[in-house]
């Protein structure tokens, strides 16, 4: 049994001991203190991420999980020459290596030092979880992330932003965001954003070479490309995979491919890819049905929508930023194939009929445009089978407030309609009951609500009740939004 001490000291707490113990040969954590850079290259009684990764590149442990606090972990050693053993400049990992933060909102890596990129994984996997990389200034290959080799490159639930590529000595720059030249890059519940801006000739969000990729349920939008690639550029003839991405606000200056460069390998399925400048795709990707976006992208199916505006929200939301639908996009329903359990912030999925294209899940009562924030109407699930209690006097109700979400305040009634009398043609609104609501994001809830007066003459009046219901909510800012649907409500059998 290996046991590492780690003291969680100054800056960020009060210091205190706790033993992090592995097996020899198991998995070894690592837990980052401190979010300065001025480290030793241990993890004693402090460990910066640079420490922690050069214990990591030291060790013979199979699996090591660096774990990193809340707040943005600064780097800020400028290297005096090339450097890959991680003393100055960059984060250089060279074995295989999980690194997981707090959340994308809440841990950020950060590159202060000019000509630097933020991380280098060279020829190993390295897994990054639940952060931010931004401010790097890469030279040549990859602003945020470089990988080579015959690595893996993991992203889970990470946002790439405001990266730069830059010609240094008559070098090339490729890869604002990201860089794979080799082996595969995974990608998944992430957005990849507002990279490349100063220079980045091919891949302003993300250049593969020779690389095989996988992205699902992320948001490309904002990066630019001198020549192709605004927002991916492939040079590899390995398959590249697309699922429920929206790629969109990219541009590539003097090139075609604004969103996509060179995606004749691409398998394209449910996504969003239009309103890129300098031409969405310089040519067809293979479509796999429910896109929405350019014909220039091999769009063509009956399931596919062509349009120039997919009619989306701005870029915004927590933990990872979103493009929502808005009311009346061709992206709402879409989506074929199987889809991912929630979107890229954790919105369940589906909301409506069926899974929405892109990288965002609209909720179905919400009303307000764009992503997150409190304020927004949430979504209330009406169930299949709403629980009455046997003295009729109460009724179940599900809800569930978006992950996107601060916090999901307002009232809440149910209306039923039914037949009145024995005339089937005839009906009758009944408001069954009503009450406020209060959940934070993310959140679910079941309540209990007291059935009125005219509610409980309605049920003693149908023992078989097929009632078309409408849930009704108005939230603490004043947004609407109405879910019906017709269901046969479950009731006591007990005579009253």
């Amino acid at each position: 049994m290996k046991t590492r001490w780690v003291a969680f000291g100054l800056p960020l707490t009060v210091a205190w001991m706790v033993a992090i113990a592995s097996p020899a040969g198991a998995t070894e954590t690592l837990t980052v203190n401190r979010l300065t850079d001025d480290g030793d290259g241990t993890c004693d009684s402090t460990c910066t991420l640079r420490d922690a990764v050069t214990v990591a590149d030291a060790s013979l442990d199979p699996d090591i999980t660096i774990l990193l606090p809340a707040g943005t972990l600064t780097l800020t050693k400028s290297a005096v020459a090339s450097d890959d053993n991680n003393v100055t400049g960059d984060v250089d990992v060279t074995r295989k290596v999980t690194i997981r933060g707090q959340g994308a909102s809440a841990t950020t890596i950060q590159q202060t030092v000019a000509k630097e990129r933020v991380l280098d994984a060279l020829g190993v996997d390295l897994t990054l979880q639940d952060l931010a990389v931004t401010g790097g200034q890469g030279t040549d290959y990859g602003g945020g992330i470089r990988g080579t080799g015959n690595g893996q490159l993991t992203l889970e639930r990470v946002a790439v932003h405001d990266n730069n590529v830059g010609t240094d000595n008559g070098k090339i720059a490729h890869g604002g965001g990201i860089y794979k030249d080799a082996g595969s890059l995974l990608v998944s519940d992430s957005a990849i954003y507002d990279n490349g801006l100063n220079f980045a000739l091919y891949g302003g969000g993300i250049l593969l070479e020779t690389a095989s990729a996988d992205i699902e349920n992320t948001t490309i939008s904002g990066n630019k490309a001198e020549n192709d690639g605004g927002g991916i550029h492939s040079d590899t003839g390995n398959a590249v995979t697309l699922a429920f991405d929206t790629i969109t606000g990219n541009s590539a200056a003097s090139g075609a491919g604004g969103g996509l460069g060179d995606p004749q390998h691409y398998r394209i399925r449910s996504s969003i890819i239009t309103g890129n400048s300098g031409g969405d795709c310089d040519s067809a990707g293979q479509d796999e049905g429910g896109n929405v976006g350019a014909a220039s992208c091999g769009f063509n199916l009956p399931s596919d929508a062509i349009v120039s505006d997919p009619l989306l929200g701005p870029l915004g939301g927590t933990p990872i930023p979103v493009e929502e639908p808005l009311p009346g996009s061709p992206a709402l329903d879409r989506a074929v194939g199987p889809c991912p359990a929630t979107d890229a912030r954790g919105v369940t999925r589906p909301q409506g009929a069926g899974c929405d294209s892109g990288a965002a899940e609209r909720p179905v009562a919400s009303t307000s445009p764009g992503a997150g924030g409190g304020g927004k109407a949430p979504h209330l699930s009406l169930a299949s089978k709403l629980s009455v209690a046997s003295n009729l006097k109460t009724i179940a109700l599900k809800l569930a407030c978006p992950a996107g979400a601060g916090k999901c305040t307002g009232s809440v009634k149910l209306v039923g309609t039914f037949a009145a009398g024995s005339a089937k043609t005839k009906t009758r609104k009944v408001t069954i009951a009503s009450a406020h609501y209060s959940l934070a994001g993310g959140k679910h809830k079941t309540l209990k609500l007291k059935v009125t007066k005219a509610g409980r003459k309605a049920f003693r009046g149908h023992r078989s009740i097929k009632a078309k219901l409408t849930l009704s909510v108005t939230d603490a800012a004043g947004h609407k939004g109405t879910e019906s649907r017709s269901v046969k409500l479950a009731r006591a059998k007990k005579k009253h």
